[in-house]
This record gives C-alpha cells, structure tokens and sequence, in this order.
C-alpha cells in the first residue's frame, strides 16, 4: 500500500501548481494590482508547498483564497494537496470536493479524484491494523476514485493504482478468509475439549452456549457479507456510469457552443435526460439497498456509514434530476454542471 499513498504529486498534479500562477490573473475581474498581488500570495503558498512546508502553505492558501472574489478551483486543489502532505486528511477531503463541484478543467477533476483515491488508501492502511472490514471499504473507495480520475483525463499513474488496490484488496479478503478459518477450527477444539461434550449438547452449561453463539456471531461479523460486496459492486457501476454521463453533458455544451444544428441537439439531449432518468433509478435502488442493510445492522459504526453513504446517494439522486429537467429545457451547459456536481455528490 506504501506505494499507493506515499506520493503526493502524479504529473496532473505539478502541472496544475505550475500554471496556477499564470491563469487566473487573466480570468477574474480583478485590477492589475490586485490581480497581481493575488498571483504573488499564490506563488509564495507554491514555494512553501514544494519546500515542504504544508501547515504554513494551508495558511497561505487560505489568504489567497479569502483575496479572491470567488473560489478559484486551482488555488483549492493546491490547498488540497498542502492539506494532505500535512495529513489532514478531512479538510483534504473537503476541499478536493469542492473542486469536483466547480467547473474545473478535466485535467484538475482528474487530479482531484486521484488525490480522494490516495486518502482513502491512507485510511485503509491505518484500519487494517485494527479492523480488515473497514479497510476493505476504504479499498474500494479507493479504487472508485482512481476509477473516476483515469476517466476524467488519461492518467497512467491512476491506471497503475486501480491494479495496486485490487491486488490489496484481493490480500486482504484472503487475509480474512485465512484468519475466520482459524477462528472456527479453534472454536471447535474449544467446544470437543469441554467434557468431550458436543457443543449443541443438551447438557451444556449456559454460559457455554452464550460463548459459542458469541464467538458465531463474530465470525459472521469478520466474514465477508455477499450484500456488501452486492453494495459495493453498484457503487462501482454507479460511478462509472455517472462518469459517462458527465463526459456527455460536457460534450453536449461544447456542441452547444460551437453552434451545433437545433435539431440534432434536441434528439441528442433527449436522450441523454432519459439516460439521467435511468441513472436514477439505479442510484434509488442503491440508495434502498444501503438503508435496508443499515436497519438490519447491529454494529453502530457500520450503521453510521452506511446512513452517510445513504446521503450522498440522495444529493446524487437530487443533481441527477436537476441534469435531467435542463437538459428537457435545452440547457446544456446547467447540465454539464448538474452532471458534475452529482458525481461530486459522493457517489465515489
């Protein structure tokens, strides 16, 4: 896994702190001096960043940011990444997110879900000392999210990851295999070496039932549920789809843009609201699937992630319909951004 979350910077990531500097300068409405003073603060926060200073280049981050007379995607995206390398990995998190919901070049997106995928390898590196469940969740989160940045953009680096991840996840659900196996044929040495006695055996003391029906049900705990890889395999499915989706809305604007002929954008946006209605669909049966398994379940930290997950699914549920009325109104470029903010919803 040390592989996977040790580096911070694939080449997206470098380019995106070298041009910084030299776009938005031009792209806001801003006076030469302040444009300028902006681009120095910004400058100076890329300068900390690479000389490994990451607190203090949050700091400066944030100045540059509260300058500005809106969120720009670039100066989050490198705040994100000086967030990371300090390992604050929610604030990381959030402001990575928030690039996803800003109309952010698709080289930035992909660096973006790049940076989520190497968050959640690093919470799966510190769950698997305690609990392999949780890492195998944060696992394929992970590969989710290195899913959608190699679909964002071509990125061999997240192509290489998405490999690395399955091979984890494919050792640790072995790992689990081998260490449940060994549970139950100690479990059954305990249960022949009282009194030679079965252990359903009619004359078995109590407390001795209780402690067999405790040790099952932690094994079934440590098993790999079938609903959970069911869960986790429409999550995948989910993303790649509404990856698709986005990439359409997005091409559709530009053909919108460019002038494309009324009647083949309208055959072309009608299906691609019914394709954004199919979409959500799926995301409410997923959605019921989640809290299905959330009410069945008596783990409390399982149920909370299972309520989270529930709710980004319905924020992806609600963008994706807002996609769908404005592409049905011709509104294409609202689209695009619907489109985007329903993958940043959480589905990954």
């Amino acid at each position: 896994m040390s592989g996977i979350a040790k580096q911070l910077h694939h080449p997206g990531h470098k380019r995106a702190v070298a041009y910084l500097a030299t776009i938005f300068a031009f792209s806001l409405s801003l006076s030469p001096a302040r444009a300028d003073d902006l681009a120095a603060q910004t400058l100076a926060a890329n300068k900390l960043l690479q000389d490994g200073k990451p607190i203090e280049a949050v700091d400066a981050y944030s100045a540059a940011l509260a300058a500005a007379p809106s969120p720009i995607p670039e100066l989050l995206f490198n705040r994100g990444c000086a967030q990371l390398a300090g390992n604050k990995l929610p604030e990381a998190e959030a402001d990575f997110r928030s690039v996803l919901a800003k109309n952010a070049p698709d080289t930035l997106r992909s660096a973006s879900f790049y940076n989520l995928g190497q968050i959640e390898s690093k919470l799966a590196d510190a769950a698997a000392e305690k609990t392999i469940p949780d890492a195998i969740e944060h696992l394929r989160r992970a590969e989710r999210c290195f899913r959608s940045a190699a679909a964002a953009a071509p990125d061999p680096a997240a192509s290489k990851n998405i490999d690395l991840i399955q091979r984890r996840l494919a050792a640790l659900l072995e790992k689990q295999k081998q260490e449940q196996q060994k549970k139950d044929e100690e479990n059954q040495k305990q249960d022949k070496s009282k009194d030679g006695k079965s252990p359903n055996s009619k004359d078995q003391k109590p407390s001795d039932q209780k402690s067999n029906e405790q040790q099952k049900s932690d094994g079934k705990n440590q098993q790999q549920n079938p609903e959970d890889q069911n869960l986790s395999d429409d999550l995948n499915k989910l993303a790649d789809q509404q990856d698709q989706q986005s990439k359409e809305s997005k091409d559709l604007s530009k053909q919108s843009e460019q002038g494309a002929p009324k009647d083949k954008m309208s055959e072309q946006q009608k299906q691609a609201a019914q394709k954004q209605n199919d979409l959500q669909k799926k995301t409410e049966q997923a959605k019921q699937q989640a809290e299905s398994k959330s009410g069945k379940s008596q783990d409390q930290k399982e149920k909370a992630s299972l309520d989270k997950t529930k709710g980004t699914l319905d924020k992806a549920q609600q963008a994706q319909k807002q996609a769908e009325d404005k592409l049905k109104q011709g509104d294409t470029k609202s689209a695009e951004m619907c489109s985007a903010h329903s993958l940043s919803a959480g589905i990954v």
